[in-house]
């Protein structure tokens, strides 16, 4: 039963952050933040990240993880089969692949390692109930996305 009677719950607890330049600061905060750098030199800072980014490596895919990713725009997606080829990180990967396809760490400003933490916190959070988990919330996200890029 989940505590909080939310669907799930984060157990990651960042430490209390004073300011961004303290140094108990959250992670994700003190490396994150962006400090009045102008717009146009944060994009360019993700784009130079972006072209060493290696999905394959940092999210250790095999090449039959690869092979289902291709088919996530078609209807039949098999989630589980995704779940059992990434050793059950399905939400981090296919999360972290469609925002990388769809140039959306580019044109959201977000940092490939900022989304990393922030997804990760969220697929630890799933409590491993039968039927609403990190599969089943990964399956409907998924699906989502398919008939907004497809109907």
């Amino acid at each position: 039963m989940i505590t909080s009677g939310s669907i799930y719950e984060t157990f990651h607890k960042a430490p209390e952050c004073k300011d961004k330049d303290s140094s108990v600061a959250s992670p994700l905060i003190k490396q994150n933040s962006i400090e009045k750098k102008d717009s146009y030199e944060v994009l360019k800072q993700i784009k130079r990240k972006l072209e060493k980014y290696d999905l394959k490596k940092e999210l250790d895919l095999s090449s039959e993880s690869i092979r289902i990713l291709e088919d996530v725009n078609e209807l039949e997606f098999n989630i589980f089969d995704l779940s059992r080829e990434t050793n059950y990180n399905e939400l981090v990967v296919l999360a972290t692949y469609l925002m990388y396809k769809n140039d959306m760490f580019v044109n959201l400003t977000i940092e490939p390692k900022t989304f990393s933490i922030f997804i990760k916190s969220i697929q630890e959070g799933y409590n491993g109930v039968a039927y609403h988990n990190k599969v089943h919330g990964m399956d409907v996200g998924r699906l989502a996305y398919y008939y907004a890029t497809s109907c």
